[in-house]
């Protein structure tokens, strides 16, 4: 009798199973799909993000007031600064962080701030440092001993 009652319960767990497994699948498919789906939906999402963050960057850079000091100033175009930049300009020229720096009219320390990323030059300062790397190094040198005369 006790074979019989284990054959009976193990027909009717395989058939119970048979019918879950029966119903289950069309759910498990839709649930793939679905996962699918908001998968595709956060991509395009995300990109639609950095599409507006990008937007925005350009908005906010044509529309940033420009100082009012001239009307030269809306004619010059925007500089970029880089620690990296003025640190091989420096060198490239063979000028010490001192020369440069009484160039600039700014401490040594200052110097050392910009080219260690420390900290930033105001924009004025940036388009006087774009003036200087416009000229040669016999300018420069030049400019530098009349300004360490005048001293």
């Amino acid at each position: 009798m006790a074979n019989l009652t284990s054959l009976l319960r193990d027909e009717i767990t395989r058939l119970a199973r048979r019918q879950i497994n029966a119903e289950i699948a069309p759910l498990k498919k839709r649930w793939a799909q679905q996962r699918r789906v908001i998968a595709a939906l956060k991509d395009e999402c995300s990109a639609l993000r950095r599409e507006v963050a990008q937007l925005s960057k350009r908005t906010s850079k044509d529309a940033a007031p420009r100082s009012t000091a001239g009307a030269d100033d809306a004619d010059m175009p925007r500089r970029r600064f880089s620690a990296g930049g003025l640190r091989s300009f420096r060198s490239r020229l063979g000028l010490t962080v001192r020369e440069l720096a009484t160039l600039l009219d700014v401490s040594e320390q200052t110097i050392y701030n910009w080219e260690t990323a420390s900290t930033r030059p105001q924009p004025a300062m940036i388009d006087t440092i774009a003036r200087l790397r416009a000229l040669g190094k016999r300018e420069l040198k030049a400019r530098l001993l009349e300004l360490q005369e005048a001293r």
